[in-house]
């Protein structure tokens, strides 16, 4: 059965998308009741960000993983190894040894 919504959560959620411009993500930790970003999705398909607000969302994120990535060489460095060894993986000649 399907969970009832308060009316006033969706309402804010449309407050929060047009006045705010905030993604779903946002708009979902935001609201007082929890919902799903597949019905936040729906509720707000017909006002969705331009391609600049998603542009500026997307840097935001590349740079955050810089700053995370940059904060311990280590954890870069065996991300890069799993990356490699992933790409050996897929192409069927499992983890080389150099």
């Amino acid at each position: 059965m399907p969970k009832i919504i308060d009316p006033a959560v969706r309402a804010e959620a449309l407050r929060l998308r047009l006045e705010e411009r905030l993604s779903l993500k946002e708009i979902q930790a935001r609201l007082a009741q929890p919902v799903a970003k597949g019905t936040l999705s729906i509720w707000l398909r017909a006002h969705p960000l331009t391609e600049q607000e998603r542009l500026v969302r997307a840097r935001a994120g590349v740079e955050r993983t810089r700053a995370w990535l940059a904060e311990d060489p280590a954890r870069r460095r065996a991300i890069y190894e799993k990356r490699r060894v992933n790409r050996y993986w897929r192409l069927g000649l499992g983890r080389r040894s150099e």
